[in-house]
């Protein structure tokens, strides 16, 4: 009986084993609809070739610099999605669940979004001078303040009588226009109130 306990406890310890290393050995790779290509920053590259090779004028350099604080602010949301994620991966990957390979491609993941942080910070350095310290500051605020709104209208909403009934909801491609609008409308009250503190210092100095 006990060669038999021990039998069945070895066979289980082996199973657990090979199934962990069966996983780490899988090439899991990332799922597109988890991490798509960030259309903010499609949409700044297309701008820049456009205005790129035409005289800059102030108009030219306020589109690019709104698209390029659009772009800072959904590569920092890709940012804190990976960050989130990532605790409950590694915990995954430590029971066994999912292979190392997954956490892997999520740590390329972070790194590359890093070097886009760093290269939105070069670019913000080549429309004015020190702008590199504080563009991610700053769009990251106005993302932090933008989910927060969105929280406060889904708490309102389920809080309100209107929400017993079924809301219809919004498709992949309506919740991306409306957050590029959310998006649009911020970094336009970003470069207004940019512009008002930029005169209100001009005023001072004369």
């Amino acid at each position: 009986m006990i060669l038999v306990v021990f039998y069945l406890i070895a066979f289980l310890c082996i199973f657990v084993f090979f199934a962990k290393w069966n996983n780490s050995r899988k090439t899991v790779k990332l799922d597109k609809e988890w991490f798509p290509t960030i259309p903010e920053e499609e949409q700044y590259f297309a701008l820049v070739e456009q205005y790129g090779n035409e005289e800059a004028t102030q108009q030219n350099t306020k589109i690019l610099t709104s698209a390029l604080v659009k772009r800072a602010m959904a590569t920092i949301s890709r940012m804190w999605d990976i960050q989130k994620e990532k605790p409950s991966l590694n915990q995954l990957v430590r029971d066994g669940i999912v292979g190392e390979n997954q956490l892997k491609q999520l740590n390329l993941a972070e790194e590359e979004t890093e070097n886009k942080l760093q290269d939105i910070q070069a670019e913000a350095e080549c429309y004015k001078d020190g702008w590199s310290k504080t563009i991610l500051q700053e769009s990251a605020q106005l993302m932090a303040y933008i989910r927060q709104q969105q929280a406060q209208a889904q708490r309102s909403q389920k809080n309100s009588p209107a929400s017993s009934r079924p809301s219809p909801k919004l498709s992949p491609e309506e919740e991306l226009k409306r957050r590029k609008a959310e998006a649009d409308r911020v970094a336009r009250e970003l470069i207004e109130e940019e512009e008002k503190t930029k005169k209100s210092k001009s005023k001072k100095t004369k």
